[in-house]
């Protein structure tokens, strides 16, 4: 049980780390986790970033998962002192082996990215329809309840979103976790409708 929200940290196109939260994989949770990830990274901006973010979330009691310990070892040539081992799943489990992260993407139930080089983000934790014909089809086709406030026009003045779903520059994070409001359902420049989701 949970609501499991996978990170993955990228330079160039290479992941060199995944970080693994038990309980953020939300639309407004991972935007969390990214703000918290992102300012970790532009505190400690010359150091490398795996080791940066490891140290980082030790401080609340996220940080290495403990099968790294070996892997690290081997690739960084040094141990890993036991205060940066996770202790609190919640916190952010840091992943650097392929296996590792292969293990924790296996249970994600919602993803996010983040891109070291031209320092962006990406949130994909929300559902998306193309339009809201497509959402109609597919709940007629699940017999799902369909909402009768959801007409033609409701999906015409819905309050627009820019940035769910789109690369982020970390100096606009704050601005795409404001413009989510107290609302859960938004229109992208695009013509999708995207709704809040909780894995």
């Amino acid at each position: 049980m949970g609501s499991r929200l996978v990170v993955d940290v990228r330079k160039g196109s290479k992941i060199v780390c995944t970080v693994y939260y038990h309980w953020s994989a939300s639309t407004a949770g991972a935007y969390e986790e990214l703000r918290k990830l992102t300012n970790i990274l532009e505190e400690d901006e010359y150091c490398d970033p795996v080791d940066a973010i490891i140290r980082g979330l030790s401080k609340r009691g996220g940080g290495l998962d403990p099968n790294e310990r070996d892997f690290v070892k081997s690739a960084w040539g040094r141990d890993v002192a036991d205060d940066f081992i996770v202790c609190d799943r919640s916190e952010g489990i840091v992943n650097l082996s392929p296996e590792g992260m292969s293990d924790k993407l296996a249970w994600a139930e919602g993803f996010a990215s983040i891109n070291v080089d031209d320092k962006t983000c990406i949130n994909n934790v929300f559902d998306e329809y193309s339009s809201w014909q497509e959402m109609k089809e597919l709940y007629e086709s699940n017999d799902y309840d369909w909402d009768p406030e959801w007409t033609p026009e409701h999906f015409e003045t819905m309050k627009g979103i820019r940035w769910l779903g789109e690369e982020v520059p970390w100096n606009y994070l704050n601005d795409a976790i404001q413009e989510l409001g107290n609302d859960f359902e938004w229109k992208r420049r695009d013509g999708a409708i995207c709704f809040y989701t909780t894995m």
